[in-house]
């Protein structure tokens, strides 16, 4: 486990995504990933020190984890990215998810400690994701998340606080 927010690590992350692949292999079934990464977080650590980077951090966590799926695996997957798996699940279901996750977090205010911030008791984010499905477009664990990683960029060149899918829908 991650240590600041409690979500799986990186490593083990990396396990789950190729026995989420081995799985869709056998079953023929797909999964997609959803790349999160949390804009101008530069930003929040520059203004506010990070101690409220940090409760940013473990903020947004949690609120992914109560906003998506039992079935779907939250993982840190490195800074400010946060790294959603969803086994079995068609590239369309994954981009709904994933606009649910966006618009969640666009509307809930984050609660900051006044002892880490006299003057800021909540804080707005938002965050840019980008959406890669094994099968079609990717064949590999590091094709899958470059792919994620290219579609999570174009979301912030494009203006940030939105969800690009980075492979075709599928129904």
């Amino acid at each position: 486990r991650d240590e600041l927010t409690g979500l799986i690590n990186r490593r083990h992350m990396l396990e789950l995504l190729e026995q989420e692949r081995q799985r869709c292999v056998r079953s023929g079934h797909s999964f997609c990933v959803a790349l999160i990464d949390i804009d101008h977080f530069k930003r929040i650590n520059d203004t506010y020190g990070h101690p409220v980077g940090d409760v940013v951090l473990r903020g947004l966590a949690q609120l992914i984890v109560n906003t998506v799926r039992t079935t779907d695996i939250v993982a840190r997957y490195g800074g400010e990215e946060i790294m959603v798996i969803t086994p079995s699940t068609p590239v369309k279901t994954a981009a709904q998810l994933a606009e649910r996750l966006r618009k969640a977090v666009e509307e809930a205010p984050l609660a900051i400690p006044a002892d880490l911030h006299r003057e800021l008791d909540k804080m707005r984010i938002t965050v840019s994701i980008g959406v890669a499905c094994f099968g079609r477009q990717a064949v590999d664990m590091k094709e899958l998340i470059q792919n994620a990683d290219k579609a999570m960029y174009q979301a912030k060149r494009e203006g940030r606080n939105r969800v690009i899918v980075g492979c075709a829908p599928d129904g």
